[in-house]
């Protein structure tokens, strides 16, 4: 059975990645009227990688610069870091309900 992994990033520009995801912003982004190229501020950079029946392995790397791809990469991002931290703090809670149970029975 073939596998699949992926993995979607907000990069900010000019940094991790440098010269690919430069590059490429500036190849594909949108001529402004005066013929000028508009570089986007931030890129979402997907990874796809596939694992075929027979062992053989693709990753397909992608830059996608949709401003409404990358606020929405950026918005799952903030709320999956909100969750996690919510998650943190009931555990601490969690331990010290315990640690006071436990000195005070």
């Amino acid at each position: 059975k073939a596998g699949t992994g992926r993995s979607i990033s907000p990069v900010p520009m000019g940094g991790g990645g440098g010269g690919i995801s430069s590059l490429s912003a500036r190849s594909h982004a949108p001529p402004l009227r005066d013929g000028s190229i508009k570089r986007p501020r931030r890129v979402v950079k997907r990874t796809i990688r596939r694992i075929d029946s027979d062992g053989r392995e693709t990753v397909e790397v992608q830059f996608i610069l949709d401003e409404k791809e990358v606020q929405r990469v950026l918005t799952t991002k903030g709320r999956r870091e909100r969750e996690q931290k919510k998650r943190e703090d009931d555990e601490e809670e969690m331990r010290e309900k315990d640690v006071v149970a436990f000195c005070h029975p």
